[in-house]
């Protein structure tokens, strides 16, 4: 090959690495003190509030009755005005039984032998209350009990 041309060559190879670094755009980088950067543009500085970080976090009580004919365990249940249950009624008996508490809004499925059923409900009122089996004649049998919200 030329000799001239092989210089000719570096030379345009040269120009054109040295134009790709000169036409490259610098990387700009957010201030890390607060201090401004040539060329940043829409760096915002955001000062987060520490107690609007905190979520207020929801205590559930779990509480879990059994049921049979024709009674519950436990019989006698305590609650406090304000409190979020999640109640478990589980049938230990032959027959189909349901709970329900009528002043607190709370009723579970009728559900069968073995099974279970879970709800969920904050405690809205005070006064001591009755929960029952609403299956025929089961409450009369005894199947009731009592709950004190305090």
């Amino acid at each position: 090959m030329n000799k001239s041309l092989l210089i000719a060559l570096g030379v345009f190879l040269a120009v054109v690495v040295a134009g790709m670094f000169l036409l490259k755009k610098p990387k700009v980088e957010a201030p890390s003190q607060g201090m401004p950067v040539p060329g940043a543009t829409n760096v915002e500085e955001k000062v987060v509030n520490e107690d609007e970080q905190k979520t207020t976090e929801v205590v559930v009580r779990e509480v879990t009755v059994s049921g049979n004919e024709y009674s519950f365990n436990p019989s006698s249940l305590t609650f406090k005005k304000g409190e979020t249950i999640r109640l478990t009624f589980t049938n230990v008996g032959t027959t189909p039984h349901d709970l329900i508490i009528d002043e607190l809004g709370v009723r579970t499925k009728t559900i069968s032998r073995g099974k279970s059923d879970t709800v969920e409900f904050t405690v809205e009122k005070e006064g001591t209350f009755t929960f029952y089996c609403n299956i025929a004649n089961h409450q009369s049998l005894g199947m009731e009990g009592e709950v004190k919200v305090e």
